[in-house]
């Protein structure tokens, strides 16, 4: 997804190595098994809404997976949060993220709302009302993620003068306080700002994570994992705990970075890297992929067998919405994930 995951910027008109080189491998790594997950975590939602997953198996999975995939990519945009907003200027930085943020998140239910008459034949549920569908719009409920991290960022704006430590005490009890409202885009901006700010006091120090043992970080990465699932089990049906949140959100977040650090084959390293920088595009287009996969296996194949459906959905969800993202310009379909601002010509140009 859209985050600040770049090193620097690259320079305008510089060819595609140069461009891979301002990003971070590792940072991007991350991205793509978080993205991942979150498409992984939709397959067995809708496969579950459908009642052909409902073992105590799918939910324990399930929190697993939900504590630590989205704060992962909270603390990857607070990153170089920091450093972005030096560079732009406060103006600046909040007109690329209205552009590259706030823009796809508004845009996408748009162009499906002429289309939910047909897609509702194909869902679980039937669609909103329009007035409804509007009011979702507004206050976070359709993609909430977008929604939620447009503010979060332009709330690190208002606080940016603020010393590091007192943002952190600002975060830290909202997240555990902040009551569920219902409105999970609203909520997320007080549940998932700590994140955020934590990735902003470790910063460009992430890079230092590239030196270590490999042996060191694959066991670290284990031990974190294994203590989250241990977690998920003790806990069962009750679902995580809210002191938890913060806890585990860490533990699946640096479990995910020293993964990357231990650097597994580089062929496994480069894809998931792929995957990480078309992570906004996966998440805008997974949807429609999945479904389209799901009705195929329904439809063609007639099979509701779990081990298809999960496979095969989640590798058209990731898959074909990563190529069209990698393949923006030459499609011609850039103004899909980003604002587009036409060029002014000048006078006697």
């Amino acid at each position: 997804m859209t985050t600040t995951a770049e090193v620097q910027a690259a320079p305008p008109g510089s060819s595609g190595t140069q461009r891979a080189k301002s990003r971070n491998q590792m940072v991007d790594m991350v991205k793509g098994i978080a993205i991942i997950l979150v498409v992984l975590g939709h397959v067995g939602q809708g496969m579950n809404h459908r009642h052909l997953l409902d073992s105590a198996g799918y939910y324990l999975t399930e929190n697993f997976i939900y504590a630590f995939h989205m704060p992962a990519f909270f603390f990857v945009a607070g990153l170089f949060l920091d450093r972005s907003l030096a560079r732009r200027g406060p103006r600046g930085f909040a007109a690329e993220k209205l552009r590259t943020i706030l823009y796809p998140y508004l845009l996408w239910p748009l162009l499906t709302l002429p289309l939910l008459p047909w897609i509702s034949r194909y869902q679980a549920s039937p669609p909103p009302p329009i007035l409804t569908y509007f009011k979702y719009l507004l206050l976070g409920q359709i993609g909430w993620f977008l929604y939620t991290l447009f503010f979060i960022l332009m709330l690190a704006i208002l606080t940016r003068r603020l010393p590091i430590w007192l943002r952190l005490l600002i975060a830290v009890p909202l997240s555990f306080f902040w009551p569920n409202t219902g409105h999970h885009g609203i909520d997320g901006i007080f549940w998932e700002y700590i994140f955020v700010v934590i990735g902003q006091l470790v910063g460009s120090r992430i890079s230092k994570l590239e030196g270590v043992n490999k042996w060191a970080a694959g066991l670290a990465c284990i031990a974190l994992f294994a203590a989250i699932a241990g977690a998920t089990i003790h806990y069962g049906s009750l679902g995580l705990p809210k002191f938890l949140f913060i806890p585990l959100g860490l533990a699946g977040t640096a479990g995910l970075f020293l993964f990357a650090a231990a650097n597994p084959v580089p062929f496994i390293a480069r894809t998931l890297a792929w995957f990480g920088e078309a992570s906004i595009g996966i998440y805008l287009l997974a949807a429609y992929f999945q479904g389209t996969a799901r009705q195929i296996l329904f439809q063609a194949f007639n099979t509701t067998a779990i081990p298809p459906h999960i496979i095969l959905q989640t590798l058209a969800a990731t898959i074909f919405p990563a190529l069209l993202y990698h393949n923006r310009k030459r499609l011609h379909v850039e103004w899909f994930f980003k604002m587009p601002i036409p060029k002014i010509r000048r006078q006697g140009s």
